[in-house]
């Protein structure tokens, strides 16, 4: 049985029964709670410090983990930008080789790099998925048409004498691209001083250098003619699948109509003959009658650099020589 507390009143002068004291009790209360609070967290800042559960080392090395991969998926993208660039650098020359123009800019897609790597992990799992899916499939198909271009386009013994048809040779013995006075296209005519369609190119020469045919075929025509205007003499050779290859402005012509004709032979001479106005030889390729740009055949005796400079002679506006 708990005791009964007293205490003195000075008023009535005698020991009384002492009351509750709300006052005390809830300070008392509060305190208590403050100091279990405090308490408390003061155990869970041990428990964090010095203990380590399984679950939270297991999500230390899970972290540690994709830290590692981050560095390494960034250096890989890293790597692959450069190779894509260099692609694309690679690409567009081969186009303006190919086409004598500049590739078309492309609408460049955001870089969405740095949204990948902040993914969540499971996001992370499933577009690393998608991603190796989709490059193998590209890989696999990219093996695939490789194939078959290679199949297509590398000639086989059995083709070496087609390509032969076709004019794909330099029309004049020992030629040099800085050669070329005037491209195929816009130029300017040299005696009305006007713009007008250049049906081939004019490759400058001294008189009398050999004129050779850029490929096999048969003599469509030989015509010599000392007569002013027009293209003067000149030797016309038809090749396979209605190619045809047109020689003008000759001083002298070697071979006559009907003849066959090996590439590389040669059939007439640099002359000034017609409407030239210098010596020079016009060179013209036209398909199943009409003209074509003779710059997109020079395959054979050029490397690819002198082919890259050719193509930027030919695209210049300058004076034709007939």
């Amino acid at each position: 049985m708990s005791k009964s507390k007293y205490s003195y009143n000075l008023k009535s002068v005698r020991y009384e029964r002492a009351g509750v004291r709300w006052g005390s009790v809830v300070f008392g209360g509060v305190t208590l709670l403050v100091f279990g609070v405090l308490f408390f967290l003061g155990l869970v800042y041990i428990q964090n410090r010095l203990f380590e559960s399984t679950e939270e080392a297991r999500l230390k090395h899970e972290n540690l983990t994709l830290a590692k991969h981050k560095e390494l998926i960034e250096a890989e993208l890293g790597n692959k930008e450069v190779q894509l660039a260099s692609l694309y650098e690679r690409e567009s020359e081969l186009h303006k080789k190919v086409f004598l123009t500049d590739k078309p800019v492309e609408v460049v897609k955001p870089d969405k790099s740095a949204e990948i790597l902040n993914y969540e992990l499971s996001d992370f799992e499933s577009l690393t998925a998608k991603l190796i899916k989709k490059t193998s499939s590209g890989m696999a198909k990219a093996k695939i048409q490789n194939y078959q271009y290679s199949k297509l386009f590398w000639p086989g013994k059995d083709d070496v004498s087609e390509l032969q048809s076709y004019p794909t040779i330099s029309p004049v013995k020992d030629f040099d691209f800085k050669n070329l006075a005037s491209g195929f296209g816009n130029q300017i005519n040299p005696f009305n001083k006007r713009m007008y369609h250049h049906n081939g190119i004019d490759i400058i020469c001294e008189r009398g250098t050999e004129v050779l045919a850029a490929g096999k075929g048969t003599v469509l025509v030989a015509r010599y003619d000392e007569t002013p205007g027009g293209k003067g003499s000149y030797v016309v050779i038809e090749h396979a699948n209605g190619y045809q290859s047109r020689y003008a402005h000759l001083s002298q012509v070697n071979v006559v109509y009907g003849q066959k004709i090996s590439q590389g032979q040669v059939i007439g001479a640099v002359g000034t003959t017609g409407s030239a106005i210098a010596p020079h030889l016009h060179y013209e390729i036209l398909k199943k009658g009409s003209v074509i740009n003779p710059i997109l055949f020079f395959v054979e005796d050029l490397s690819e650099s002198e082919l890259s400079q050719l193509a930027k002679l030919n695209n210049q506006v300058k004076q034709s020589l007939d």
